[in-house]
C-alpha cells in the first residue's frame, strides 16, 4: 500500500577540518541535532561533553507517515497452552489420586496368569508357587509385548507435550517480565535459570519449585512402570522344587506393572509445574504478545513503547511514569561480523566496508551461549564416566545378588532370566545390582527408590533442558534468515516454525527417548538396578546431541546477513531498517532515502554515546592505543554516509542497499567499536589487522596447550585400545577415549574444511588397509582406526600452526 511522508530534510558534514562538525536532520516530527567538539584534528568523546552537547528529542528514530502498527497479541497459542495446562493439571490431580489409592488400599492378590511361574518385574526376579499377594503398593495388568514396552515410552511422550505447554506459559512470562525490568536481551532463554527480580512466578523460588517439578515428573515416569515377563513354570513335586523354561503352549506371558510411588510423583511434578504456570498465566496482563517468534516479540515491543531508539540499546526500557528503566549497553564480540574494509584516504572515501558472502554462525557471534554449550557437553562427559563403572563392576563374579558370576555374557543372560533374545540382552546384560531395601516384597522404603531415581535423572534433564534452550535460539536466527532472504510473517505461529524445523523434532524426541532408557539403565525396583547397555545407548546419545547441538549452532550462516545473535534489540532495529525499506518500494524516489539517511544519523549518535561510556572507562595511555582504531571506525562512519546518499554501490540499482545490506554495514559498526574495546582491554594494539609480536607469542602457546591436551587424549586412546583388543574393558575405555578426543577437537577447532577432511581422508585410510590386511571390521576400529587418528590430528596441527603464521 502507497503510502505519503511528510517532507524532510538532511544536513550533514563530516569533514576532517580539525572544526566542530555539527548535523542536524529533521524528518516527520523528530529532529536530531548536536555538535561534537574536535580538539588538535581529533573528536573529544569525553562522557560530559557528549553526553552535554549531543541533544536528540524525544523521538530519536525516524517515524514515517506509514500507518501504525497494530498489536498482535496472539491469544491463540496463550488458548492453546491453557488447554494444556488444564491437561497438566487432570493429569497431575489423576496420578496423584491413582498413586495414593494404590499406596494406601491392601495388597491384591497374584493375576492367575502369574501363578506357578518365575516372573521378571523389571529387572527384579519374583516367584509365585501358588496363589499369594502381589507386590505391596503396585498393580499389574496383562498386555502384550508391545504394548509393554511401548507404553511407557508413550507416557515420556505425553509429559514431554505437556510439559512443553507449561514451558510456553513460564517462557512467555519470563520474556516479559524481563522486558518489564529493562533486562530482556534475548528472545529465547535458559527459563530455569533465568530469574525475574519483581515478578513472583518468575523468581528464583519459584524456578527452584519448577525445577524440581520437572525432575519429579520425569523421574515418577521413570519408575512408574516396569516390564513383566513369564520366564518359566514352576511347580512343587514331592518337595521339590522344579523349573522349567520351556514356555510353548503358553500364551498370557507378559503384562506391565504399576509403581503407586512413580505415581505419586508423577503427579506432584505435573501439579508443581502446573501450579507456577497458572500463578504466571493470571498474572500475564503485562504479556505484549504469546507469539514466541522474535520478530513478532520485536515488533510487540515496539508498539508497547516507542523507545527503541538505541539499536546498541535493548528493546527493554520502560519509559511508564512509575519505574523509568534502561538496560545495560551490551556490545558482541568482534567475531560476529566478517567485512571488507579496503583502505582509502578521508578525503577520497569511493570505498566502504561490504559484507562478505559467508558470515560466521550466531554462537560464535553471542559469548554468554558458550557457557551453555559448555554445560551441555559436561553433562554428556559426566554421563559417560558415570557408565564407565558398570562394566568393570559387571565383570565381577558379585555383580547380582544371586552370585551367578560376571553379568557380561549372554550365558548369565539366559540363566538369569531363562531367554537369550535380544530385548532381554538389551536389559541384563551387565547388570549390576545394589539393595537399599533387604525385602523385595514390602514396600517399605520405596519412596527412597523414587528420591534416587530422581537424583541421578537430574542430570540428564539438565542437559536435556540446555539442549532445548540452544536449539530455540538456533530456531530464532532461522527466522531472522529467512526473512533476510525469501521472506518470513512476522506474526507467524511459532508453534509452526517448530512443527517445521526437523532440528526441534530432534530436541523433542531426545526429552523422550533419553528418560526411558535411563529407565531402563538405572531402575529403582526395590533394589538399584545398572544396566550397562542402555547407559552406554544414553551415553551415546548425548554425546550425539551433544554434537549436533554444536554443529546446528556453529554454522555457518552462508549469505550475506549477518547473525542476530537472537538479540531482540538488533532484531527490532531490522524491523524498522525493513519498514522504511517497505516505503521506498511502495513509492520509487520518494522521501524514503533521506529517512534512512536520517536513521543512520541516529545510529550515529547512538554509537558515540557509546563511544563516551566506553573510552570514560579507559586510562590516557589505552586513549593512545585506541586513536588508530577509532580513526578507521570514523572513516567508515564517512564512507558509510556517502553510500547511503547516493553513491554508487557495485551491483545494486541507484546506489541504494538492500536491507540486508543496510544491517550489515550498521553491525558492521558496531562490531568495529567492539572490536576496539577489546583490543584495548585484552590485547597488545594491532594495526590494519596485523597482529603484533606479543600477541602472536600468546596465540601460539594457549593453540600449543590446547593442541597438546587433545594430542594426548588420543594417544591414551590408542593405547588402550591397541592393547585391549583381547579385553572387552580396555577396549571400550579405549573407544570412549576416542570419542571424548574427538568431541575436544572439535570444541578446540571448530572442525574447518582441511581439517575435517584429513581426519575423514585417514579413517578412510584406515578401514582400507585393515581390510586389506584381512582384519575384521571391529579389528580395524579397535586396532588400526585411533592410531589413523592421531596422525590426522598431529598433522592438523601442524596445518594450523602454518597457517597461523602465515
Amino acid at each position: 500500500m502507497a503510502t505519503e511522508a511528510s517532507s524532510s530534510q538532511l544536513a550533514a558534514s563530516w569533514p576532517w577540518d580539525g572544526q566542530t562538525h555539527h548535523y542536524s536532520c529533521s524528518v516527520s516530527s523528530a529532529t536530531i541535532s548536536g555538535t561534537i567538539p574536535e580538539e588538535n584534528g581529533r573528536w573529544d568523546y569525553s562522557p560530559g561533553r557528549v553526553d552535554n552537547e549531543v541533544k536528540t528529542t524525544p523521538n530519536t528514530i525516524v517515524t514515517s507517515s506509514n500507518p501504525p502498527v497494530k498489536l498482535n497479541r496472539d491469544l491463540s497459542t496463550r488458548n492453546l497452552s491453557i488447554v494444556g495446562l488444564v491437561l497438566a493439571w487432570v493429569a497431575s490431580i489423576a496420578a496423584l489420586s491413582g498413586g495414593i489409592f494404590i499406596l494406601a488400599s491392601p495388597t491384591t492378590k497374584v493375576p492367575e496368569y502369574l501363578v506357578g511361574k518365575i516372573v521378571m518385574v523389571g529387572p527384579t526376579p519374583c516367584a509365585w508357587p501358588r496363589v499369594g499377594e502381589y507386590l505391596g503398593g503396585h498393580r499389574v495388568l496383562k498386555v502384550n509385548e508391545f504394548t509393554m514396552v511401548v507404553l511407557p515410552l508413550l507416557f515420556q511422550i505425553l509429559i514431554t507435550i505437556i510439559s512443553g505447554c507449561l514451558n510456553s506459559i513460564h517462557s512467555t512470562t519470563l520474556r516479559w517480565a524481563l522486558w518489564q525490568e529493562g533486562r530482556l536481551r534475548y528472545n529465547s532463554n535458559l527459563r530455569l535459570f533465568t530469574s525475574s527480580k519483581r515478578n513472583g512466578p518468575n523468581k528464583w523460588p519459584a524456578n527452584v519449585v519448577a525445577i524440581v517439578g520437572l525432575v519429579l515428573a520425569y523421574g515418577g515416569a521413570s519408575v512408574l512402570t516396569f516390564p513383566v515377563s513369564v520366564t518359566a513354570t514352576m511347580q512343587i513335586v514331592q518337595d521339590e522344587l522344579q523349573i522349567d523354561y520351556n514356555l510353548d503352549g503358553i500364551e498370557d506371558r507378559n503384562g506391565i506393572d504399576f509403581n503407586g510411588w512413580g505415581l505419586v510423583g508423577l503427579g506432584a511434578g505435573l501439579l508443581l509445574q502446573s501450579i507456577i504456570s497458572t500463578w504466571a498465566l493470571l498474572d500475564s496482563a503485562y504479556v505484549g504478545t504469546w507469539n514466541g517468534n522474535p520478530l513478532a516479540t520485536a515488533r510487540a515491543c515496539r508498539v508497547l513503547q516507542d523507545t527503541i531508539r538505541d539499536p546498541l540499546q535493548s528493546t527493554s526500557r520502560l519509559s511508564l511514569p512509575r519505574s523509568h528503566l534502561e538496560s545495560d549497553i551490551e556490545l558482541l564480540p568482534s567475531s560476529a561480523f566478517r567485512s571488507n574494509h579496503p583502505p582509502s584516504p578521508p578525503n577520497n572515501p569511493k570505498k566502504t566496508s561490504f559484507p562478505v558472502s559467508t558470515q560466521p554462525s550466531a554462537l560464535s557471534a553471542c559469548p554468554p551461549t558458550r557457557t551453555q554449550t559448555n554445560i551441555l557437553w559436561a553433562t554428556s562427559i559426566l554421563l559417560a564416566l558415570l557408565t564407565l563403572p558398570i562394566p568393570i563392576r559387571a565383570s565381577r563374579p558379585d555383580a547380582v545378588r544371586s552370585a551367578m558370576g560376571a553379568t557380561t555374557s549372554l550365558t548369565f543372560v539366559e540363566r538369569y532370566t531363562g531367554r537369550s533374545d535380544p530385548w532381554y540382552t538389551f536389559q541384563f546384560f551387565g547388570i549390576v545390582e545394589s539393595m537399599y531395601n533387604e525385602n523385595p516384597y514390602d514396600s517399605r522404603g520405596e519412596y527412597i527408590g523414587l528420591l534416587i531415581q530422581c537424583a541421578v535423572l537430574a542430570l540428564p534433564m539438565l542437559g536435556l533442558h540446555v539442549a532445548g534452550a540452544l536449539i530455540q535460539m538456533q530456531r530464532d536466527e532461522k527466522i531472522w534468515r529467512r526473512a533476510s532472504t525469501v521472506g518470513v510473517n512476522p506474526d507467524g505461529s511459532l508453534i509452526l516454525q517448530g512443527l517445521r524445523s526437523w532440528e526441534t523434532w530432534v530436541v523433542f524426541l531426545s526429552r523422550a527417548v533419553v528418560p526411558w532408557l535411563f529407565g531402563f539403565g538405572i531402575s529403582c525396583n526395590r533394589n538399584i538396578y545398572f544396566a550397562t547397555i542402555p547407559m552406554v545407548v544414553v551415553a551415546g546419545m548425548f554425546l550425539g546431541l551433544s554434537g549436533f547441538v554444536e554443529w546446528v549452532d556453529t554454522e555457518v550462516n552462508m549469505q550475506h546477513a549477518p547473525p542476530t545473535s537472537w538479540h531482540i534489540g538488533l532484531i527490532a532495529m531490522i524491523l524498522r531498517i525493513l519498514e522504511l525499506r517497505a516505503v521506498a518500494n511502495d513509492e520509487p524516489g520518494g522521501p524514503d532515502t533521506k529517512e534512512l539517511q536520517a536513521e543512520l544519523i541516529g545510529l550515529r549518535v547512538a554509537v558515540r554515546k557509546v563511544e563516551a561510556k566506553i573510552l570514560g572507562q579507559i586510562g590516557p595511555a589505552d586513549w593512545q592505543r585506541l586513536n588508530p582504531d577509532l580513526d578507521h571506525t570514523r572513516q567508515m562512519l564517512e564512507r558509510l554516509e556517502v553510500h547511503i546518499q547516493g553513491a554508487p554501490w557495485e551491483g545494486f540499482e541507484n546506489g541504494l542497499l538492500t536491507p540486508v545490506q543496510e544491517v550489515a554495514a550498521c553491525r558492521g559498526l558496531m562490531e568495529d567499536h567492539a572490536r576496539t574495546i577489546t583490543a584495548a582491554r585484552y590485547f597488545e594494539p594491532t594495526y590494519d589487522g596485523v597482529p603484533t609480536m606479543t600477541l602472536l607469542v600468546k596465540w601460539t602457546v594457549r593453540g600449543t596447550a590446547n593442541d597438546l591436551s587433545l594430542v594426548g587424549a588420543t594417544a591414551g586412546a590408542a593405547f588402550f585400545t591397541a592393547y585391549g583388543f583381547g579385553n572387552k574393558i580396555e577396549g571400550a575405555v579405549g573407544i570412549l577415549l576416542t570419542g571424548l578426543s574427538l568431541a575436544m577437537y572439535h570444541q578446540l577447532h571448530r572442525g574447518l574444511p582441511y581439517q575435517n577432511a584429513l581426519l575423514g581422508g585417514m579413517s578412510v585410510f584406515g578401514v582400507i588397509m585393515g581390510q586389506a590386511l584381512g582384519m575384521q571390521f571391529v579389528e580395524v576400529v579397535i586396532r588400526v582406526h585411533p592410531w589413523c587418528l592421531l596422525a590426522a590430528l598431529l598433522g592438523s596441527v601442524c596445518i594450523s600452526r602454518a597457517k597461523q603464521y602465515n
